[in-house]
């Protein structure tokens, strides 16, 4: 009889290992999910003085070092087991501002009867929108475009776009969560658009998510 794989104590090890290499000194613990959206995948904490490099811009790195430890525990198991890496509970800070942006977007929805296009988004937080705005009936959610070109777009449940309505909705796609598009006088007296960067902006780009 095959043995019972630790798949808690395996990912553990594989994820200490991954971050030594990177010669990173963290803590980390894992946990299984028995309950809620995560049911049944395993929970990777890490505790960093350094998160910044870890986490990266919009969280990428993070995403990028989910995916390797995921795919190296599913070579030594040969199942897929979903996994879940947190880094100084930016899972949860990430989740309170993607809740704050669809729910900001829905109402704007409610409001003017038109469509909004998010910015762009990782997998995780598209999937965050879906689930938030699942329970509000008067919206509806569906993701367009494929690859990093992918969009959630929201808009008023049963609402059929016409062709006019449509464009207004991919040109909202160009704007980045967080951000704003503006229009100035320029030196030669037109408009010119330009990104007002936030404060949050300049602190992701410094590495000093967290």
């Amino acid at each position: 009889m095959a043995k019972k794989i630790d798949r808690k104590k395996l990912v553990k090890e594989i994820a200490e290992e991954v971050l030594r290499l990177m010669n990173q000194k963290v803590k980390v613990k894992a946990e299984e999910i028995k309950e809620g959206e995560g049911e049944g995948a395993i929970r990777i904490q890490i505790e960093s003085d350094d998160p910044g490099i870890l986490i990266g811009w919009k969280g990428r790195n993070l995403q990028a070092l989910q995916h390797v430890i995921g795919l190296m525990l599913s070579c030594q198991t040969e199942e897929w087991t979903r996994v879940i890496v947190d880094i100084n509970n930016y899972r949860d800070e990430q989740k309170a501002r993607v809740e704050d942006l669809a729910l900001r977007a829905a109402q704007q929805v409610k409001e003017s009867g038109e469509a909004v296009m998010l910015g762009k988004m990782s997998a995780y937080e598209r999937r965050l929108v879906h689930t938030i705005l699942a329970e509000d009936k008067e919206v509806a959610t569906h993701s367009e475009y494929e690859g990093e070109e992918r969009r959630v777009i929201i808009s008023l449940a049963g609402a059929e776009n016409s062709e006019e309505e449509r464009s207004e909705v991919e040109e909202m796609g160009a704007e980045e969560p967080e951000k704003e598009i503006k229009k100035e006088k320029g030196e030669n007296g037109e408009n010119e658009e330009f990104l007002a960067v936030t404060k949050d902006d300049l602190e992701e780009n410094s590495g000093g998510a967290n």
